[in-house]
Parts: structure tokens; sequence; C-alpha cells
């Protein structure tokens, strides 16, 4: 057998209907894999092998368990009653919460297994986690969902849980050569999970393939898997460079015109397509929303516990402070804006194409990287894909972004895996 921390979640539960392999064994080679490359990938905050081999031996198999002994990691703002839960801070190096995040309760009931508990940023903002990248590890593997990106791109676990507030689960994933999906907002619960912004803030799938990404949202869901229904009428993509197109890297320009000359030969209409301007500057909106919404959530922190606050925390929540409550106001209506504008444009298209980082992951583990792809398609609440495609001159990943319509994420899905076919086809 080839090795099975490369497999996909859903090659692994083909070899569980198979009796082929049992979940110990596979907890037991990802701890092994663990073991072997944590001093250099260090993806994980906390892991308890004797715990995850203990609910691999408790697995009962059953009808209702899509993701029967597949091995997950939860970025480390996600609550776990029988995990420490630590939110990237020193502020709660002890703590441990008193029952599970719905995704983790949601996660289990479908017979998957708590691996352990992955690396995020402080409170999943800007400042850096201790994760490398797994095949550069002078290089940011991303953040703030830098652990779950990382584990899951070096064979450490089959899926992960991240969170996006600006592109902390698009951008790791195309970083590290992974599959993501970031749902349409608030259409997969975050209860149980630490807010920065709750306007923006939502949960984060990753895994090695578009199945695996549709297995995983079903159960996230409490809903049944659904068998992949390909898209056979005409597709029409919409081509969205963005206004900061000349941020891109030329390696990330060539990758996102390519793969559009390699769909419209493939019989798909491309279609150029204007950036919605109604926010104005989507990053300085971005901004100010994240930063007076941390100014609430870390009220506590920030009052007794200051010291312990990295300085980016510190200057956010200070800054979300001297903005006043009508400018939130006035921003929030930008938004809804900014969602009613795109609900124009996806008249017109079905999915857009646009880059999901401006370059390779960069070097350093000083700064996780650029955002400024995601801002606007997060703001709007839109569902997106992060698709690995090629490689860079530096040899590392580069990911296609496709963006669909608020709530048609299953849709989506659905689009990507034909997008993916045509592209290698």
């Amino acid at each position: 057998m080839d090795d099975i921390t490369r497999l996909t979640a859903s090659e692994l539960l083909t070899l569980y209907r198979n009796r082929q392999i049992a979940p110990s064994d596979v907890v037991a080679a990802l701890l092994a894999r663990i073991g072997a490359r944590d001093p250099v990938v260090r993806a994980w905050q906390h892991i308890d092998g004797d715990h995850a081999l203990a609910q691999a031996a408790a697995l009962i198999p059953g009808p209702d368990s899509p993701l029967y002994g597949v091995p997950i990691g939860f970025k480390d703002i996600v609550d776990t009653a029988d995990l420490p839960t630590t939110y990237g801070s020193p502020i709660y190096a002890s703590h441990r919460p008193v029952k599970d995040a719905v995704c983790v309760s949601l996660s289990r009931a479908a017979g998957g297994i708590v691996l352990g508990k992955t690396v995020t940023t402080e409170f999943a903002g800007r400042n850096p986690g201790k994760t490398a990248h797994p095949l550069d590890p002078a290089r940011t593997p991303g953040g703030s969902s830098s652990g779950s990106a990382a584990a899951v791109a070096d064979g450490q676990v089959f899926l992960a849980i991240g969170s996006q507030t600006a592109g902390s689960t698009i951008r790791p994933a195309a970083y590290c050569g992974v599959y993501a999906l970031k749902p349409s907002h608030g259409a997969i619960s975050f209860s149980g999970m630490k807010h920065l912004s709750p306007r923006l803030d939502a949960i984060g799938l990753m895994g090695r393939s578009i199945a695996d990404l549709a297995l995983f949202r079903a159960a996230l869901l409490g809903v049944s898997p659904v068998p992949y229904v390909p898209v056979s009428g005409p597709l029409c993509v919409g081509l969205c460079r963005t206004p900061y197109w000349s941020r891109a890297s030329a390696d990330v320009q060539a990758a996102i015109e390519q793969a559009a000359t390699r769909l419209a030969a493939s019989g798909i209409e491309i279609r150029q397509v204007t950036y919605p301007d109604a926010f104005g500057d989507a990053e300085e909106l971005c901004w100010e929303v994240i930063n007076f919404e941390a100014a609430r959530e870390l009220a506590w922190e920030y009052a007794q516990r200051e010291h312990s606050l990295s300085p980016w925390a510190r200057a956010a929540i200070e800054n979300g402070r001297g903005i006043s409550l009508d400018r939130h106001a006035n921003n929030l209506q930008r938004l809804a804006t900014a969602e009613q504008a795109f609900d124009t444009l996806f008249a017109t298209v079905d999915v857009l194409i646009a880059p999901a980082a401006g370059e390779e992951a960069p070097m350093g583990l000083a700064d996780t990287g650029s955002p400024i792809f995601n801002l606007a398609f997060q703001i709007a609440g839109l569902p997106a894909v992060s698709l690995p495609f090629r490689s860079g001159s530096a040899g590392l990943p580069i990911g296609l972004q496709l963006i669909g319509s608020r709530y048609r994420d299953r849709q989506l899905l659905d689009i990507a895996a034909t997008i993916e076919q045509r592209l290698v086809s």
C-alpha cells in the first residue's frame, strides 16, 4: 500500500469500506509523520497521541458516519472539551473549554477523529505563530490558519478546520498547495470559535481534493453527503483581475491568464468582468471593520491582560477604539452595498476566477503575506475555493481562487470540480 498519509480523505474512506485498514493504523501513521516532521513544520499547538488512538479504537462504523475514521485538525481558536484551546495567546495557555464548538461536535457525530489543535496566529489576527512552510521552512505558510494548511499539505492530517476574516483560509491554502473552501458568511456555524470580527469571521475547510471539501462541508452541515453533479451545460467564468492586479507577481498573473486560456479552449465562456467599486477601497474598509469589532471582542483581554497582547493586537484594538459608531455604521452600509453589487455581477457569470494570493509563499516568518486578493470577496460574504494549479519560479504552489454567489456553495464546488477537470485534461 502507498503511504497512507498522502491519501485524500475520500480515498481513505474507500479503504475503510473495503476493510483494508483500521482507524488505529491510520492515526498511528499520522502520529509517526508528525513526530518526524514537527521539529521543522511546527504545525501543531497540541497533540495527544494516546487520546487520538483511543478515539480510533472506540469507533463503531455505521451508515450515518460519513467521516468514519478520518483524523481532523482543528485550528486553535476552536473550542474542544478534551484538548486545550489557547487562541494563539499566552493569556489562554491553560484554557480548557467546557464544551466542543459546533464544528467539532458535528465532526465527531460524523465519525471524525479529533487528532489535535493546529497553530493559529494570535486570535486569528496578523501576529504570526510558529509554523513554517512545509516545502521551504524559511517561508511563511500564510495565516492565520497556518497550522491547518501546513499540516494538510505535509501529510500530517487529512482534513482541517481554519477560519477566515480577511484571507486566512484561501491564502494559506494557496501558499501550501491544498484545497480549501471558505463558505458563504454564516453558512456553517461559527459557534464555539473565538471571534475577531463577527461581521467578517467565517469558518474554513481544508483538504486534499474537491471531493474532500464536499464531504467535510456536508458533515459540518449535519446532512448526508451528495454525489457530485457534473456541470454538463454551458459555463460562464468571469475573469476578475481586481484593481490590485499590479500587486500580483508575474508568476501569479501568468497562472491566471493560462487558466483562462485553457478554460476557453475547453469550451467554457470567459468574460472579462469589472470589479465592483461600490465599497471604494476594500482594503481600508475591511481593516476598519475588523479593528472596530476586534476592539469589542478583545475588550476583556485589553483591560485585564494588555501586557500579554502582541503589538499588533494592541494596535488593532486601539485603532478600533478610535473609530466612531457612526463611521462603523456607515462601513456596514458599504458592505451591504458591496453585497448587492456582487449579486448583480453574478447575474451575468456563474463563477469568478481571481488570484488566491498575490505571490508564492513569501520569505520569512515575521509576516503571513497579504490578503489583498481575498478582501472584497470576503467582505461581500461570498463563498470561495482555493484550487491548486501550478508552481511558480520558486517551485512553490500557486492557487486559483474561484468565487461563487452567496449561498450557492455546493454549486461552487461542482463548478470547481468541473474547472479542475478541464484544466488538467
